[in-house]
């Protein structure tokens, strides 16, 4: 997905969503604005610490016109930057590297453009879909190699560095897709339920824009499931959510892969499928109901140019609420443990990226093999290949279940094996080996580890081959100059920041619930370990308030449900006013919520909801549970649930 085009969403939906879309946006431009000014700052530096032809010169020059043209017009663009437009100026970057790559007769300027285009290719996955970034990507690399080969007066460099030069292809394709991958998971965490996977309510309204856009003729199939609210009072809330993964989960297998499901509320869901007539969408209702491990009442609506996300239950409640009247036996039927999960997938992005660069750290040691000139330099390369080799065996048996201290003792042995292989060697090729080699490290860091550890491995790493270079190859760093080690560290530290930023984002986006801003159940789920975990080492107080909305389902029935959202996100901004810092307010779901009150006993906790519940204009229950010596968050989670029933009987 490209990431500065706008993503089209619910026309009634919360500012919280804006503004994450807007994060990414301006994350963008500023990536732009920053990846610029870094070519200006290498093609400035060959300026001032070269001794280039007039041709070299002039090509330097333009490249720093082309770079401050565009570091004006991504501040100009700002959250409007278009991912085109990036991808233009990405693009209008790597001919600069290839032209300069083509005229120049220093083999550090040479190596330096080569070090420079992971940065590139990382910026064209962020501005372009993955099939558009893989073909500018490719062509960007062909070009710079091609100018490369080209260059006559280089050609010994070339021959030399033939090795790490094809490393260094395999990193900037490495970059390319783990940069594109995170780029989709980003886009997906926008328009996605983080609990059943299907779409939520910026997600659907993305679906209805673009099928209005091409004309796509689809039907809604507008799901209120049966009496869920009964199976969370009895079941709890853990057996209310295995039961709506496992009917999305079923819903999904019933209607095929072309059509959409979206999460609109707690228990209620739209299934958007392409049909001709009202008819065959009932066919399809049917097919569903079938499979369904829980009854629900449905409503089918035709979707027309004029209705959105948010009117599509309005246009449906009739049909649903006389198909609720004609079906006495509804029920919600309980998931037993284990049951209504579906199977996570073997690899994450990040266990996949893991794997990826153990195999580059194996091709690397097969690259060296060629040019060992000692027993020590054969070590090293053996090394290389038997580290890469066996990562990627564990990498791929363990998949999800890898822990991170494995992928981050990898490092610290990875740099070990390159400060002794730049110390031994008798020839230059190992230092822009080593050099590549910081990219993919980089990216794997920021992406197991969080900011006061990936920080600390990275610096480790590069003042490993610092050593390495300075004890092993001063020759070859002062023949080559500066730039082609400058360059690779700013590339390497600039991609992780890139990632843990990226990281921090779609944490955040899994956590927060797009209608209120709110957390939601698996922000709440965290947030609840970290208390508890810090309750037990200061011997703190803590409690946990459950809050139920009265006659809600009645609200959303006699007015719509814009007007039902609409008392939950004032509800939300009310409470969150009357709140201490250091408070989690979260909804679990539909008109459920949940308030974590660290410090606070069951006294103090009572003390502030009736407070909240003598200024608050909305009607609504609650229940509050104080952790006792031993409590998980279940346990806890539990006895709220049991207060909050009692409550509800009692009104």
């Amino acid at each position: 997905m490209s990431s500065s085009t706008p993503v089209a969403g619910d026309r009634r939906s919360a500012k919280a969503p804006r503004r994450r879309e807007l994060w990414r946006a301006s994350v963008f431009a500023t990536a732009t604005v920053l990846g610029a000014m870094l070519v200006a700052l290498v093609a400035m530096l060959r300026l001032v610490l070269g001794t280039d032809s007039p041709v070299e010169t002039g090509v330097d020059v333009a490249t720093v016109g082309v770079c401050l043209a565009a570091t004006v017009w991504a501040l100009a663009r700002g959250e409007r930057l278009l991912g085109v437009e990036g991808a233009f100026i990405g693009l209008l970057l790597a001919a600069g590297i290839a032209t300069s790559t083509l005229v120049t007769r220093d083999p550090g300027a040479m190596l330096g453009g080569f070090v420079l285009m992971p940065l590139l290719l990382a910026y064209l996955a962020w501005a372009l879909p993955r099939v558009a970034t893989t073909i500018a990507g490719a062509a960007a690399l062909v070009g710079v190699a091609a100018a490369a080969l080209a260059n006559e007066g280089l050609g010994d460099v070339v021959r030399t560095f033939a090795g790490p030069l094809l490393l260094g292809i395999a990193v900037c394709l490495y970059t390319l897709q783990v940069t594109a991958g995170l780029s989709e998971q980003l886009a997906a965490a926008l328009l996605t339920d983080p609990l059943t996977g299907a779409l939520n309510r910026r997600g659907l309204g993305d679906h209805l824009d673009r099928s209005a856009r091409l004309g796509v003729v689809e039907h809604a199939i507008i799901v209120d499931l049966d009496r869920l609210k009964t199976l969370n009072d009895t079941e709890g809330h853990a057996a209310g959510d295995r039961l709506l993964v496992e009917c999305v989960a079923r819903w999904r297998e019933a209607i095929g892969g072309r059509d959409a499901i979206a999460r609109i509320g707690g228990d209620e869901f739209a299934i958007i499928v392409r049909s001709e007539s009202i008819g065959e969408a009932r066919q399809l209702l049917e097919r569903v109901r079938a499979v369904s491990p829980s009854s629900f009442s449905a409503g089918v609506v035709p979707i027309g140019e004029s209705i959105d996300s948010s009117d599509l239950f309005d246009s449906a409640d009739a049909e649903l609420y006389e198909d609720k009247g004609r079906r006495p036996d509804r029920r919600a039927t309980p998931m037993t443990a284990g049951a209504g999960a579906v199977a996570p997938r073997r690899h994450t992005h990040f266990t996949v990226a893991a794997t990826a660069a153990a195999m580059l750290a194996a091709l690397h040691g097969l690259l060296s093999l060629p040019v060992v000139a000692s027993t020590p330099e054969f070590v090293a390369a053996i090394g290389y290949s038997l580290l890469g080799c066996v990562g990627a065996v564990v990498l791929g048996v363990l998949g999800r279940r890898a822990p991170r201290w494995i992928v981050m003792c990898g490092v610290v042995v990875l740099a070990a094996i390159t400060c002794a292989h730049l110390i031994v060697s008798l020839g230059p090729a190992p230092l822009l080996s080593g050099l590549f080699g910081l990219v993919p490290i980089a990216l794997l860091v920021g992406g197991f580890s969080r900011r006061r550890v990936a920080r600390p491995l990275l610096g480790a790493y590069t003042v490993a081959i610092l050593i390495g270079i300075i004890v092993g190859l001063p020759r070859t760093f002062l023949g080559l100059g500066p730039a082609p080690f400058l360059v690779a560290v700013i590339v390497a530290w600039f991609l992780m920041e890139m990632v843990l930023q990226v990281r921090r984002g779609l944490e955040a986006l899994a956590s927060e619930d797009p209608l209120t801003g709110a957390v939601n159940r698996l922000g709440l789920d965290t947030a609840l370990r970290q208390e508890i975990r810090r309750a037990g080492r200061r011997g703190g107080a803590l409690a946990l308030v459950l809050i139920d909305f009265d006659r809600f389902k009645q609200l959303n029935d006699r007015l719509g449900h814009a007007r039902g959202d609409a008392v939950l996100r004032s509800a939300v901004d009310a409470w969150r006013g009357g709140l201490r810092e250091g408070d989690v307010l979260a909804r679990l779901g539909g008109d459920e919520f949940a308030i974590l009150l660290p410090g606070a006993d069951e006294s103090a906790a009572r003390s502030i909801m009736t407070r909240l519940e003598a200024a608050s204009d909305a009607e609504w229950s609650w229940g509050v549970a104080e952790l006792r010596a031993g409590d998980q968050g279940a346990d806890l989670i539990e006895r709220a649930d049991r207060s909050l029933y009692a409550a509800k009987r009692a009104r």
